[in-house]
């Protein structure tokens, strides 16, 4: 007796077995309509977790389900609105995630003093970006704030001199420095 979706599946599986051994009566019918069945339940069990997901504000989760509906039922049509609904709550979820990385990089810009906060907040604009990158252009203008603020945090060091002595020390000092931000994770 199958209650959910995987049970159709296993069903499905075991009447398929079956025929390539034995040509029961209705055996290939029996493994078509269960697999059938696989498909209408486990699209039904993710378009009501995607539901679900929604009532709860899970925006990610639910664009996932309302996607793993879609995909599960394609063999036999389109589920309901599922695709529909997929992409309207990436959309969403996304917007959310980047609205809320771009609002942190501004509350540290607006109290930023040290170089190490302005490199935090480039991060964060740049992941405001990349996150929304699917939908066209920049998140506002994150990718530019990113840019903005990256050049800020730079570390600045000076040598004068061409000599071999000022390369030297410049060669040194550059090369510490990438070793101590590889640990520091500072960029």
């Amino acid at each position: 007796m199958a209650t959910n979706s995987h049970d159709y599946l296993r069903k499905a599986k075991l009447y398929r077995q079956d025929y390539e051994y034995f040509n029961y009566k209705d055996i290939h019918k029996r493994a078509e309509d269960n697999q059938k069945l696989y498909y209408k339940t486990a699209a039904q069990e993710f378009y009501a977790e995607a539901q679900a997901d929604v009532k709860e504000r899970n925006y990610k989760q639910a664009a996932e389900n309302f996607r793993k509906a879609h995909k599960v039922y394609l063999p036999l049509s389109n589920y309901k609105d599922s695709a529909k609904l997929a992409d309207i709550y990436e959309k969403k979820w996304r917007n959310i995630e980047a609205e809320n990385q771009y609002q942190q990089a501004q509350t540290i810009v607006r109290k930023a003093k040290h170089l190490s906060e302005y490199r935090e907040a480039a991060s964060l604009f740049s992941a405001a970006s990349e996150v929304y990158s699917s939908y066209g252009n920049s998140y506002k203008n994150a990718t530019k704030l990113a840019d903005v603020y990256a050049r800020k945090g730079q570390v600045q060091i000076f040598v004068r001199g061409n000599s071999y002595v000022a390369d030297h020390i410049r060669s040194a000092l550059q090369k510490k420095l990438c070793e101590f931000c590889k640990q520091c994770q500072c960029g």
